[in-house]
């Protein structure tokens, strides 16, 4: 498994904007995080990339706990998140451990 979440959470004071996400994704999978206005794909996408830190849960990368890092232009990822949001730096969104 490339990524795996267990039970990820992210909060906003009193509000849950992601609640308890599992989810898996094995190497050459790709994704889609489909729902309504206001359901948390924007909030989960974030989370996961490194934008915020998640309230609860584990994330790991290659069965290692990991974060996203910004990482030299040498450096190739081994996930890459990608938004129709822009972001501050693309690098922003690459994970490695």
């Amino acid at each position: 498994m490339i990524l795996e979440t267990k039970g990820l959470t992210k909060r906003f004071g009193g509000l849950v904007a992601v609640n308890e996400v599992t989810l898996g994704i094995e190497k050459g999978e790709i994704r889609a995080i489909i729902g309504p206005n206001g359901s948390g794909k924007s909030t989960l996408l974030n989370v996961l990339s490194g934008v915020y830190k998640p309230s609860g849960g584990t994330q790991l990368l290659r069965a290692f706990p990991s974060e996203a890092k910004c990482l030299a232009a040498s450096q190739k990822p081994e996930l890459v998140v990608l938004s129709r949001t822009p972001v501050s730096s693309p690098h922003s969104l690459c994970w490695t451990t």
